[in-house]
């Protein structure tokens, strides 16, 4: 298959959804298919690379003002821009499919290439591009994008979701759309290790976007909490986001700053590397598609204490997990003095149920085969 794949943000540049993409784009050319990637230029990306054998990344320049971040504007004008190159682009190759990255914006460039080409076209939705959830925060994106959206669930071939959640979700948004829904999960990186025993300091960790979906008051209330009551350790926040230089302000304002660290946009080793040396992965997300920094969290085996976000249900052991309630500090604290308890007393082995679980059914070799079967089954 010749597969065109549209997202305005691809690594470097992008959060989760951008690294799904990247996963699926180099999956899908290592069993043999030719995808080409269209996305967003950033500073000194590369307008055109060839990253692997049978897969081709253009960038196109666009108003973009970070990396980690791109506004409703900044959108528009990447759709802009990418149906302006499509115009000569696709009608220059000959694509078997279109596979779109987020219902808004991917799938308006789409839909735009179905009624210019008759280019069938699939959309993966990363969790929070269709107005499913917090209905009354997400009102300006109602009012936008309400039609576009239902214009382009309506006219795709398939929408993959990662969870059983999201399905439910979306059938409450367009029963229709449900009827074309393929659930395919979310995998992890390869280079995931074991976890290691470390009795020397109690280290938490969080991976994410730091924006106000992933709730960092919460996070960094309910470390402040354990640290009053007694407890001892660090907690090491990998990732940026707009409200990073706030963030760090107040934890100076607070004299925490010793004791929760902004460690900024690391390197997926790095990451990886700390994951390992952990003693507990935290989430306090109000919203998430799949979490892929939980799911090499469980891979490495580590302790987990996550709100109840769609995924969790999947990747969470009760052998080594606890769920929080939402924008809860209290019950947050209470969960680390729990594994805290346990590091002090007793060695934390591992949890093998939940890392032969995750390996076995999240790899990105296996996911990506229910990809390329889906995928096949529209282009036969």
């Amino acid at each position: 298959m010749k597969i065109l794949m549209l997202n305005y943000e691809y690594p470097p540049i992008g959060g989760g959804g951008g690294v799904i993409s990247k996963h699926i784009a180099e999956g899908l050319a290592e069993l043999g298919h030719e995808i080409h990637v269209l996305t967003s230029k950033f500073q000194d990306t590369p307008e055109i690379s060839q990253p692997a054998q049978n897969l081709k990344v253009i960038r196109l320049k666009v108003k973009r003002k970070t990396d980690f971040k791109s506004n409703p504007i900044e959108m528009l004008d990447w759709v802009l821009k990418t149906k302006k190159y499509c115009n000569t682009y696709v009608k220059s190759q000959k694509f078997d499919l279109c596979f779109a990255n987020f219902v808004l914006p991917g799938g308006e460039v789409a839909l735009y290439l179905k009624k210019k080409f008759n280019l069938k076209f699939v959309v993966i939705s990363h969790g929070h591009d269709i107005p499913w959830v917090h209905a009354k925060r997400l009102w300006p994106l109602y009012l936008m994008g309400y039609q576009k959206i239902k214009k382009v669930l309506n006219q795709t071939e398939k929408v993959f979701l990662q969870t059983p959640m999201m399905f439910e979700n979306l059938k409450s948004f367009h029963a229709k759309a449900a009827q074309k829904v393929a659930i395919v999960p979310n995998g992890f990186s390869s280079e995931v290790l074991t976890k290691k025993e470390n009795k020397e300091q109690f280290k938490v960790i969080f991976v994410g976007r730091i924006v106000k979906q992933k709730d960092p008051a919460t996070l960094i209330k309910g470390f402040s909490n354990f640290l009053d009551n007694g407890g001892e350790g660090i907690l090491k926040i990998f990732g940026d986001g707009p409200v990073r230089k706030h963030l760090q302000k107040a934890l100076e304002a607070a004299g925490l700053q010793y004791q929760i660290l902004l460690m900024g946009k690391t390197s997926q080793h790095e990451v990886l590397e700390e994951l390992a040396s952990s003693s507990v992965y935290v989430s306090t997300s109000l919203n998430e598609g799949m979490s892929m920094a939980m799911l090499e969290a469980a891979a490495t085996g580590l302790p987990i204490i996550s709100t109840p976000v769609s995924g969790t249900s999947l990747i969470l052991n009760q052998e080594n997990s606890f769920l929080i309630d939402f924008k809860n500090a209290d019950e947050f604290s209470r969960a680390l003095q729990k594994v805290y308890k346990i590091w002090k007393t007793e060695t934390i082995f591992p949890a093998q149920k939940q890392i032969q679980f995750v390996r076995e059914n999240f790899n990105w070799d296996k996911i990506n085969l229910l990809y390329e079967k889906h995928l096949k089954a529209l282009t036969a």
